[in-house]
């Protein structure tokens, strides 16, 4: 890089840096400005309504984050009954995620894009926020048509309770205890066989009464015959009188008989009767069990009921009232277009800054960037450089030992001839001396 480029570099750089024109800011102004992901330091170099509007930005980025929260706390305390702090927390940190993802999408959009770039990051980005303001919308509905929306879960209660009621009245246990029912009816009724034994009782009692009056006559004409009163005109027990003696005791035989044979039909009748009511009995102790298991489902069915109060059910019921009522259903659109803008306000805000052009602040932060980007490569063009040199100096460094090594071979080649030619003139002295 020429010294021509570094100087502008740093005169760039000692023209983009940050003057204090402004006095200090309050923490909200301070925070307004952070949730906008704007750079306080460029914004000092600029007008007051550039900051102003980078404040408004923020507030919305901001605004986003505390109904997303409020939505999270309503939609928890719904769906899983924490308590308040549990609530909060969940609720806060939702806030605070929100916040950080509301606050790149505003920091990262740029409008010196070019108009198809612009539509290609705008749109991922307004998709994001619909999507946000959807969730974020529901359960803030379901805050302010509150009252509404407990009466008609009541109704898809009671509605429920009914079908439940209904279903148990339809199942094979309504069915078995019915059927016990008419059982129970059929055992209170005398049986074929009681009513026999019944009219058999009531032909022995006849019977017996009979035999009875026909006792009591044998008995007064056994008196009369005594004391001389009958046909005969004999008193005393003569032959006549023993013979009303002897029918006296034959018909005491016979009633004897016919009170035995009441008292076995009794027994019988004792008998019938006590084994109609131990199956009278028995059905109505099934049928208890079956009624107790029957209750015992409806007990259950009515609890888990009475427990559904959760974030489906209340969405449930606001989807009811807005397809039963029109007006319901506006208000309810209207509310959710009005979330969905709010949350959708901050990108589109951010689009529409720069819609007329580069302001201040995104020239001062163009610059900015082209500065650290120059920086950046002269760095690397530096750090190539110094690469390129140290490569140059490891081949100077390599042509350096090989030319050592080539002076070290010519030096003992050279060595090796002034020996050879020693060696040689002394083999020849010697052989001159041996010829002298």
């Amino acid at each position: 890089m020429s010294l021509n480029s570094v100087n502008g570099s740093a005169d760039m750089r000692s023209s983009i840096t940050p003057v204090r024109l402004k006095g200090p800011r309050g923490f909200v102004e301070r925070f307004m400005i952070f949730a906008s992901g704007a750079d306080r330091d460029i914004l000092d170099r600029c007008p007051r309504a550039e900051t102003t509007r980078y404040q408004g930005l923020g507030g919305g980025v901001v605004t986003t984050a505390v109904m997303a929260g409020t939505a999270m706390v309503v939609s928890v305390s719904l769906a899983f009954k924490t308590s308040f702090a549990v609530n909060a927390i969940v609720g806060a940190l939702w806030a605070v995620a929100i916040f950080n993802l509301d606050r790149w999408l505003v920091s990262s959009y740029r409008s010196k894009m070019s108009g198809k770039a612009k539509i290609g990051a705008l749109a991922p980005r307004l998709f994001l926020s619909v999507i946000l303001g959807l969730t974020i919308s529901e359960p803030l509905i379901l805050v302010i048509f509150e009252p509404e929306v407990t009466a008609e879960v009541a109704a898809i209660r009671r509605e429920r309770m009914d079908e439940a009621d209904r279903a148990v009245g339809r199942s094979d246990l309504t069915q078995q205890i019915n059927a016990l029912d008419q059982q129970i009816k059929a055992a209170g009724q005398p049986s074929e066989r009681l009513r026999q034994l019944r009219h058999q009782h009531a032909g022995q009692e006849q019977k017996i009464k009979d035999a009875g009056e026909q006792l009591d006559k044998l008995q007064t004409r056994l008196d009369d015959e005594i004391d001389g009163k009958s046909n005969t005109h004999l008193p005393g027990e003569g032959p006549s009188a023993l013979q009303k003696k002897s029918q006296m005791r034959d018909q005491q035989d016979t009633v004897r008989d016919l009170n035995a044979t009441l008292k076995g039909i009794d027994q019988k009748i004792a008998a019938e009767d006590r084994s109609l009511k131990e199956e009278e009995e028995r059905l109505r102790l099934k049928q208890r069990e079956l009624e107790a298991d029957r209750d015992k489902r409806i007990a259950l069915e009515e609890s888990a009921n009475r427990e559904v109060d959760g974030l489906l059910i209340r969405m449930e019921a606001l989807s009811t009232l807005s397809g039963e009522h029109t007006s319901v259903f506006f208000r309810h659109l209207v509310l959710a277009l009005l979330i969905i803008l709010v949350d959708v306000l901050p990108v589109a805000g951010k689009a529409l800054m720069g819609s007329g052009g580069k302001s201040p602040y995104e020239n001062l932060l163009a610059a900015r960037e082209a500065e650290l980007e120059e920086a950046s490569e002269l760095r690397i063009l530096t750090k190539d450089e110094k690469i390129a040199n140290a490569r140059t100096r490891m081949r100077e460094r390599g042509r350096h030992m090989r030319d050592m090594a080539r002076l070290e071979l010519a030096d003992d080649r050279y060595y090796q001839e002034q020996r050879s030619r020693r060696l040689r003139r002394m083999a020849d002295d010697d052989l001159y001396t041996r010829e002298m």
